[in-house]
């Protein structure tokens, strides 16, 4: 049911389990309450995972996220950061960082690790936007409009990112 994202499901199948000593079980506990949008109770599985086995990734990843979609930015850093110690090439463990640097107003050093995602994933096409729009945070319009006009006419972006493209573009462009 996890696959579909059929929360409720998953967690009533879930719950049909006896032993509930099982990390795998514990772990698809933690995706349910994400899933339902349970951050916290997400995080503190994932921390209680961590605690058990606080050499993997995965779990290093859940725990950032949950933590950036409770707007504990901060923590979600400091989360990605231990991700990165384990594989400094991990789409995820970027991505969260990056988010968490932006969010936290560290635009700069946000654009970095957009910059690093962009390399690891052959320029995928958010990654791409989210680094203009640390760009155009730090008022680098000019910079900002070149990247995002390339992004335009690409191939493989889809409809809805280049709607927000275009909305950035919008900006840009009132801004100049």
């Amino acid at each position: 049911y996890c696959d579909w994202e059929e929360w409720q499901l998953a967690a009533k199948w879930l719950s049909l389990v006896k032993a509930n000593d099982n990390s795998d079980l514990l772990e698809l506990s933690g995706r349910i309450h994400y899933g339902m949008d349970d951050y916290e109770k997400s995080e503190q599985v994932f921390k209680q995972l961590l605690d058990d086995n606080p050499f993997c990734l995965r779990h290093w990843n859940a725990l950032a996220s949950s933590q950036f979609m409770l707007g504990h930015y901060q923590d979600a850093l400091e989360s990605s950061e231990y991700a990165i110690a384990i594989d400094a090439s991990s789409t995820d463990a970027l991505l969260g960082k990056a988010n968490a640097l932006y969010h936290l107003g560290h635009y700069e050093e946000a654009r970095d690790f957009f910059h690093r995602y962009c390399e690891v994933t052959d320029n995928e096409p958010l990654g791409v936007m989210n680094e203009a729009s640390c760009i155009i945070a730090m008022n680098q319009i000019d910079e900002a409009i070149t990247m995002l006009e390339k992004l335009c006419v690409r191939k493989d972006v889809e409809p809805d990112l280049l709607a927000d493209i275009h909305q950035q573009l919008a900006f840009c462009y009132g801004e100049k």
